[in-house]
């Protein structure tokens, strides 16, 4: 997708439209002299009224009854949530930015898929215009993690052993246009055509994800090129016959009357909050309706299946229609991270264990703040241990103690710690805060047995969080850790750590936790036994402990 935005803004059409799809998912976007200014999407998920649920804005409530509005007067949903006064015309203006830049930087992460670009004389009638410009949406998608770090590294492999060059000629591209700091220009201008790329970025103080992500932007739109080539940029339009209008190969995924669509999503909420409510028959015959109305749209079959599931009552036939209709909802919309989630509870149930993690970890995957999903892994963690996952109904004060961690998140404190003697009691109360938290936007490290070594135990952090490199030293670990909370922020979220048996980790991990504990937009919580807190009165550990400024004793 990257490559694509380049190219589109190399041929500079004075209109264009780009249609990418995988599987059923389609989304095309709309070119203004070779920049993107809209978009439009056959997932609801992608829906501004999602967007704006998702970022608090509008309740279910709101949505639904504006849709009905939208239905009955023919006007545009924005127009009718600011008649509304739900929102202001510059905050719908906001909005339909970030929509456009989140759905461009969702196709980040494709590794397949369809696309077809055409050219075009004008856009269409009533397409809003809010030009992005290139460069800055390919810099900050690659750089804020949207484009898999697995894959930027594999891009820049080849890359790595060949001396690059900052180009003579950047056009159509000015520097301007990527917004580089002065330490960012600095970083550009050591590409001499001496040095190979991994020289570059071992050179460079850069933290090591920003300083390969420039690199690949850099090489992407033509900024610096391998100093052993010619001067001509090559793109992928090079064997295109000059008077071609398209290229690519067709993207045919499914379309739904869009009154249709609206109908079937006010049912939808309809359903949602019938499903909220422990109403599964309400709901499920409202959703079996909705997916004749939009058969095309996987979340709908996902709940369904949902929903059939909490009515079989253990019937086999049930349990064996639920699981297939949710994964016809995957095999619909492989992004869906609750149709993941549906299905690795029905493995759980079913004790597959082996499928159940998998699904799991797939729901992670696609939304990364979906803690539900964590704590089953969780749970499934300490059923391979031998031990029993399953717990009695909690106390009273194993639910305060659930409740007052998750105000301290809530309200961003620095840390937390939770006292009590070992047991399940406290295991107990981590896995409900986890669940407690998966609708907060929380990015979370869930450690249950920490390590004894310091590099060793940032590294269990960092792969709890996601974070996809492996480094040598604990400054290495430490710094990637910063980045990922760092990253975590941009996109709207906080970033939490919760260490159980805390009263495990040796001096060395407590004082690199402190040194943790400092990194801007992380929270720690750590959970131990009543005698944890003496440890903390030690000269050497205080600074861990005046992070903790609260504490819960079961």
């Amino acid at each position: 997708m990257p490559k694509l935005l380049d190219l589109i803004y190399r041929e500079g059409d004075a209109a264009g439209v780009l249609e990418i799809s995988r599987e059923k998912v389609k989304r095309r976007f709309f070119f203004s002299s070779g920049a993107p200014v809209s978009s439009s999407s056959n997932v609801l998920g992608d829906v501004l009224g999602r967007l704006l649920m998702q970022e608090g804005v509008i309740t279910e409530k709101d949505y639904e009854s504006s849709l009905e509005t939208v239905l009955a007067q023919k006007k545009k949903h924005g127009e009718v949530l600011i008649s509304m006064g739900l929102i202001t015309e510059a905050e719908l203006e906001n909005f339909l930015v970030l929509q456009l830049k989140r759905r461009i930087w969702k196709a980040f992460g494709w590794n397949d898929g369809q696309w077809h670009y055409s050219k075009a004389d004008t856009l269409p009638y009533g397409i809003t215009h809010f030009p992005m410009h290139p460069a800055q949406l390919i810099l900050d998608g690659v750089d804020h993690g949207f484009y898999p770090a697995a894959r930027l590294q594999k891009d820049l492999k080849d890359f790595l052993d060949k001396p690059l060059k900052v180009s003579k000629d950047v056009k159509p591209y000015r520097l301007e246009d990527f917004g580089l700091t002065i330490q960012v220009k600095r970083f550009l201008e050591s590409f001499d055509g001496k040095k190979p790329l991994a020289a570059v970025l071992k050179a460079t103080d850069l933290l090591s994800h920003r300083a390969s992500a420039l690199a690949l932007t850099f090489i992407i739109t033509g900024l610096v090129k391998r100093a052993d080539v010619k001067d001509e940029i090559e793109t992928a339009f090079d064997n295109a016959v000059s008077d071609r209008k398209a290229y690519g190969q067709p993207a045919a995924a499914p379309e739904v009357a869009a009154q249709v669509k609206i109908n079937a999503e006010i049912l939808f909420m309809k359903a949602r909050r019938a499903m909220d409510e422990g109403n599964f028959e309400t709901a499920e015959n409202i959703l079996s309706e909705i997916t004749e109305l939009n058969p095309f749209e996987g979340e709908y079959w996902a709940c369904l299946g949902w929903t059939v599931f909490k009515r079989s009552g253990g019937s086999e036939k049930e349990v064996k229609r639920a699981e297939r209709l949710v994964k016809d909802a995957i095999d619909l919309n492989n992004e869906l991270e609750d149709a993941w989630y549906f299905l690795g509870m029905l493995s759980l149930d079913s004790g597959n264990l082996e499928e159940a993690e998998k699904a799991f970890y797939f729901a992670l995957a696609k939304n990364p703040w979906m803690l539900k999903a964590l704590a089953e892994l969780k749970r499934i963690e300490i059923e391979k241990t031998g031990k029993s996952s399953k717990y009695p109904a909690m106390n009273k004060k194993q639910k305060e103690a659930v409740t007052f961690l998750a105000r301290c998140v809530v309200e961003k404190k620095p840390g937390a710690l939770l006292e009590g003697e070992k047991g399940p009691g406290r295991t107990a109360v981590m896995l409900e805060l986890l669940k407690a938290l998966t609708d907060k936007r929380i990015l979370a490290a869930a450690v249950l047995g920490p390590a004894q070594k310091e590099l060793n135990f940032i590294k269990a952090i960092n792969a709890e969080l996601g974070t996809p490199r492996r480094f040598s030293t604990v400054k290495e670990e430490l710094l990637s850790l910063e980045l990922k909370a760092s990253q975590n922020h941009i996109h709207g979220g906080q970033t939490l750590l919760i260490i159980d048996n805390a009263e495990q980790l040796t001096d060395a991990c407590l004082k690199l936790l402190a040194a943790a504990t400092r990194i801007k937009h992380l929270q720690t919580i750590l959970i131990a036994d009543t005698a944890f807190k003496q440890r903390l009165a030690d000269p050497a550990l205080i600074e861990l402990g005046q992070r903790l400024v609260d504490r819960y004793t079961l």
